[in-house]
């Protein structure tokens, strides 16, 4: 696959996985202007929702491309499930660290991976059922 197609076959994903970096490594101020917590309330929701996103996003372009490509079974399919499920969790806690070591103004906290990889397994469960692959 060329990068211009896996650009345009992944571009959400891509974006999303942009957007969770700016969200997560961004000073507090930030986005207490955009004014979030009104919308949300509870951070731990969001961070499920974040990274379930994100491995969603992998998945569905993912299967699309393959489905293009050629069919894809359900033994092959369960593993790209899985194997975006653990990629999107796996930035999740990258993300956790990040904000414990690089970025300035954030913390590390053990609830936000948990809520991070919490999202990916509910995803796994969803995207398993709506595929047809467990």
């Amino acid at each position: 696959m060329n990068s211009t197609h896996y650009i345009q076959t992944y571009k959400w994903a891509i974006l999303w996985a942009l957007f969770i970096l700016f969200a997560c490594g961004a000073q507090p101020g930030t986005l207490a202007k955009l004014r979030l917590e009104d919308l949300f309330g509870y951070d731990k929701p969001i961070h499920a929702f974040l990274f379930g996103m994100q491995a969603w996003l992998g998945i569905t372009a993912n299967l699309t491309h393959r489905q293009s490509a050629t069919k894809t079974s359900g033994a092959k399919g369960t593993k790209i499930v899985l194997q975006w499920c653990i990629a999107a969790a796996v930035y999740g806690a990258l993300i956790e660290l990040m904000q414990k070591f690089i970025f300035t103004g954030r913390s590390y906290d053990y609830f936000d991976m948990l809520a991070n990889t919490l999202g990916c397994v509910i995803v796994y469960f969803i995207a398993s059922k709506k595929f047809n692959h467990v």
